[in-house]
């Protein structure tokens, strides 16, 4: 059985949809790997900090300007760095090459190759970075970049 650790704003309605039309059924929730008590497999894709926080920004409601957001980013536990939902166990993938990424992945575990669906897409906003936000990002997510 592989089960998917569902970070929110990596690809993760895409990899549950195709996990799940291969046969091996998901939850939904945004489980961290401490919360599942034995795993044969366990995978999950991980994205650049900057993009997903984007992508997190574009996607959230109430509609905050882009500053504000950034400087609230702590009161958001579903938006914390991508490190508190891994340990060693886990398998990676990554958003940036999450095609081939997948590719290898099935090609590891015999699963077919299906190609993969763009769901969860954002929405258009307009985003300024300045000097200031990146350096909060950068210290938020630290760990992250790491990765």
């Amino acid at each position: 059985m592989i089960t998917q650790i569902h970070i929110p704003r990596t690809a993760g309605r895409s990899i549950r949809a195709a996990l799940e039309k291969l046969g091996h059924p998901q939850n939904v929730s945004h489980k961290k790997i401490s919360d599942y008590v034995s795993l044969t497999c366990t995978v999950t894709v991980v994205r650049n900090p900057f993009t997903r926080f984007e992508s997190i920004w574009k996607n959230h409601i109430p509609v905050t300007s882009f500053e504000e957001f950034v400087d609230r980013i702590e009161t958001y536990k579903l938006y914390a760095p991508q490190v508190n939902w891994l340990d060693s166990k886990v398998e990676i993938l990554r958003y940036e090459s999450l095609n081939v990424d997948w590719f290898r992945f099935c090609e590891k575990h015999n699963l077919e190759p299906i190609t993969l669906r763009h769901l969860g897409v954002s929405y258009q906003r307009d985003i300024f970075w300045t000097k200031e936000t990146i350096a909060k990002i950068q210290e938020f997510y630290k760990e992250d970049f790491e990765l």
